[in-house]
């Protein structure tokens, strides 16, 4: 019997990309997420956060958020050390609708 390889993880980064001119908040088609400078995808969790995970501690990370019909936004996060470890940088970024 052959055993799957098992790993834990850690988020370093959540963010929520949101649609504030809708009653839910949520965002029509499929955004991109991606941290400038990285190559690390983040997993997309059902509750709409997309998250980073082992990300090696850096003061400041910049993400960049792609969709189809939003207009491209940046938004930076600050990281943060604290006795317990590290403190996980999350937010809700709103995005604005492309004109059609």
């Amino acid at each position: 019997m052959k055993y799957l390889e098992s790993r834990k993880s850690k988020v370093s980064l959540a963010v929520k990309p949101e649609d504030v001119s809708r009653s839910d908040n949520n965002i029509e088609g499929e955004c991109e997420l991606k941290i400038i400078g990285r190559v690390e995808k983040p997993l997309k969790h059902h509750s709409g956060y997309y998250l980073f995970m082992d990300l090696p501690y850096k003061k400041k990370y910049k993400v960049e958020i792609r969709g189809e019909e939003y207009k491209n936004a940046k938004k930076s996060f600050t990281m943060s050390k604290t006795d317990s470890g590290l403190k996980v940088p999350a937010a809700k970024v709103t995005l604005k609708k492309r004109k059609k």
